[in-house]
């Protein structure tokens, strides 16, 4: 009697495999999604999310003169959360 065993490695999306370019396509578009959300989840993103999301608003301080007034206080309330996690006290 043969058995057969699944294959390890990734489960198809859809109806076939994800390529490795479609796979990095879906990683940096999710990683650009998170980033555009971390102030709304301080508490549960991770670090790499929250310093780009970090970038982002301080791009948005000098890019968009309309907006610059909220992405500094974003980009406080992500700083103050890098801080808090990491143990580093603000004077």
């Amino acid at each position: 009697m043969t058995t057969t065993t699944a294959k390890p490695g990734r489960p198809a999306k859809g109806s076939a495999a994800m390529t490795t370019a479609q796979r990095a396509t879906e990683f940096r578009r999710n990683r650009i999604e998170q980033a555009g959300q971390a102030h709304e989840n301080l508490g549960t993103s991770t670090e790499a999310v929250l310093l780009a999301g970090l970038a982002r608003q301080l791009k948005y301080i000098k890019t968009d003169a309309g907006h610059a007034d909220t992405a500094r206080d974003i980009a406080a309330d992500i700083i103050r959360e890098l801080c808090s996690r990491n143990g580093i006290k603000l004077a």
